[in-house]
């Protein structure tokens, strides 16, 4: 390993890593000193224990963070300054509040009013709606701001950093997740929005081909997330190598947080399904074709000679 050279005009950047991580320096060479990473650590603004990593070459540059896989470098990381605890709760308390809005608007509109929706159309409402506000201001963000969240502070940023412990394509900019992000922001967000505001509180007859066309390309998506890391595995990697090795990252965020966007879509695509079958199916009922209906040839020609159909 290189050695790196201490300097008493280290950035402050490089202090708050030492401090965040416990980094501690040993002496060598006189004049020069190695970090000396131990197993495991605790940070005290996360409470997270974390496996601290060391990248160093000859220029000078450490680069000190959690995520997985370790040899991965990420120069210009700043670790969090919130707890997770708080980054959730305030996800959540956005996300509630969201939804209550929608709820409120959703009950103004004149048609709600006059036939209120069935309970099963209003949870279809809500979920479109939380659907949309994440992909359109959380994906979203994520799309713009990619290639600088693991320097930023900025909330969503830390909520970024809190969950690429669980996949670290996230923080390493995989070309892949980013574009998957900003197809979703800009394509699967708004429609999600217009479905809850309008078609399904409006009885809209788009409401269905829509909700097939957005829950398809959700399902699609996520099966591509999960695919291409476990098609990795197969190949020679580990599935786990882009998370942590603790449960709570793997099964509960990169499995468990994803995974409603796997059952939802899948049903949402079969109801719209049936309710479009339906829909045809009475359609068809209305419209009986009867014996005397049938177009048939008369005996009589037209006047260039040729026979004409009619209908009796």
């Amino acid at each position: 390993m290189a050695t790196v050279t201490s300097r008493n005009d280290d950035s402050s950047l490089a202090q708050a890593v030492r401090e965040e991580f416990g980094l501690r320096f040993v002496g060598t060479q006189a004049g020069a000193c190695v970090p000396r990473c131990p197993d495991s650590i605790s940070t005290p603004s996360t409470g997270l224990t974390m496996n601290a990593t060391t990248a160093t070459t000859a220029t000078t540059t450490t680069a000190l963070h959690p995520f997985y896989p370790v040899a991965i470098l990420i120069p210009d990381y700043r670790p969090n300054t919130i707890h997770p605890i708080v980054l959730l709760l305030v996800f959540f308390f956005v996300l509630a509040a969201w939804l209550g809005a929608v709820s409120w608007f959703i009950t103004k509109r004149k048609s709600v009013r006059q036939r209120p929706l069935p309970s099963s159309e209003w949870w279809w409402a809500m979920w479109f709606a939380g659907s949309g506000i994440i992909h359109i201001t959380f994906e979203g963000y994520y799309a713009a701001f990619h290639s600088s969240m693991a320097g930023s502070n900025w909330i969503e940023a830390q909520m970024w950093k809190m969950y690429s412990l669980s996949d670290s394509r996230y923080i390493m900019s995989d070309p892949f997740v980013y574009i998957m992000e900003g197809c979703t922001a800009l394509v699967w967000g708004p429609l999600c929005i217009a479905l809850a505001l309008y078609m399904i509180p409006a009885k809209s007859p788009y409401r269905h081909p829509t909700q097939m066309i957005v829950s398809l390309g959700q399902l699609y998506g996520l099966i591509l997330y999960y695919a291409i890391p476990i098609v990795d595995e197969w190949v020679g990697g580990s599935v786990k190598a882009v998370s942590r090795p603790e449960w709570i990252f793997y099964w509960g965020e990169f499995v468990g947080l994803n995974a409603p966007w796997a059952i939802v879509p899948s049903y949402a695509i079969y109801a719209s399904v049936v309710a479009i079958v339906g829909a045809f199916r009475i359609a068809a009922e209305c419209q009986p074709v009867s014996t005397s209906s049938r177009f048939e040839v008369k005996d009589d020609e037209s006047d260039e000679g040729l026979p004409f159909l009619s209908s009796n």
